[in-house]
């Protein structure tokens, strides 16, 4: 019996090595731990195995820009969007890339497109607002 979800997942890594699920969830759990060049080598793979998927692409986007590797991380985070237009989290993870590349405008058009997905998406309100203030938009803030 397992009693540690790595231990869990790494075991599972060994019997099924090319599994996206797999490596996508390990990716995600090394991220958690700041273990982030383990978890880009998992979602790369995850990537690799399973390209029609936007999870693992968003996930790396999201660690990618982390990382300050913004540019690739735009890249996979519009290949999730292309996979997933309807999907909020794609659009999230593009506005997140594209805020820390400092593309202000096109970061605010993005968190819009969150939100207008999903209401509820409370960190793309406060990103909205944050970048907002931040760049003196003070009447895009209390649009919102």
């Amino acid at each position: 019996m397992f009693t540690d979800p790595l231990v869990l997942w790494l075991d599972a890594s060994d019997r099924a090595p090319d599994s996206w699920v797999v490596n996508d969830t390990l990716g995600v759990m090394h991220n958690v731990q700041g273990k982030n060049e383990q978890a880009i080598e998992h979602l790369q793979r995850s990537v690799a195995a399973a390209p029609q998927r936007s999870r693992p692409k968003i996930h790396l986007s999201l660690v990618l820009t982390d990382e300050g590797r913004t540019q690739e991380a735009i890249v996979y985070a519009q290949q999730a969007v292309k996979l997933s237009p309807d999907y909020s989290y794609p659009h999230y993870a593009l506005a997140y890339a594209l805020e820390h590349d400092g593309q202000i405008d096109a970061a605010i058009a993005s968190y819009e497109k969150t939100i207008a997905i999903a209401n509820a998406d409370i960190p793309s309100y406060n990103a909205m607002g944050r970048l907002s203030v931040q760049h003196n938009r003070i009447d895009d803030a209390f649009r919102m």
